[in-house]
């Protein structure tokens, strides 16, 4: 029988700020690239593994200690001194919660990727709605295109399916125009 999430927390969640500051550098350190405080926040609330203000509290004092440093941008890079937190002590922290809190941190640069590569506009047109999906890299646009939907509820879907299937349906193009 499943357990149930008490105050939003998942069952073996972490409610000690040390063990959260070693699982906040263990993710800094997994994801090896900056993140804002606001990222951290949202990638541990998806799995419910932290409290809020234990985990806003723990970015607090990893700040002040060295741990974590703040750039120009407020982006937060885990320091030397973090890294080897994370590196010594990461024997606290439960194998399945370190792997359960790196893949929430995976799948939300990857989502912040395809939200910055893939674009998706639905605008109305006189008999319906025209979608126009582009797929680029920065300044490169690898491919744009417009779709004609009679209906709302159409228009919703083929966006929505474009930001999904946005790659494939460019490989698969490249593979038939090239041929």
């Amino acid at each position: 029988m499943e357990e149930e999430r008490i105050a939003g927390l998942a069952p073996g969640s972490l409610k000690e700020g040390y063990r959260v500051r070693i699982l906040v550098c263990l993710l800094m350190k997994g994801l090896g690239c900056p993140l804002k405080q606001e990222e951290i926040l949202e990638i541990f609330s998806r799995e419910g593994s932290v409290d809020y203000f234990t985990l806003v509290t723990a970015l607090s004092e990893l700040i002040s200690t060295g741990h974590l440093t703040v750039d120009k941008e407020d982006a937060l890079t885990l320091s030397a001194l973090g890294a080897e937190t994370a590196v010594n002590l990461k024997e606290a922290i439960p194998l399945s919660l370190r792997d359960k809190v790196l893949r929430a941190g995976y799948a939300y640069l990857e989502k912040k990727r395809r939200d910055n590569e893939i674009k998706v506009e639905i605008v109305p047109h006189q008999n319906g709605f025209h979608v126009v999906g582009t797929l680029h890299e920065g300044a490169l646009t690898y491919l744009s295109l417009s779709f004609f939907a009679p209906d709302k509820e159409q228009s919703e879907r083929i966006a929505k399916n474009f930001y999904r299937k946005a790659d494939t349906l460019y490989q698969k193009l490249l593979e038939d125009l090239i041929g």
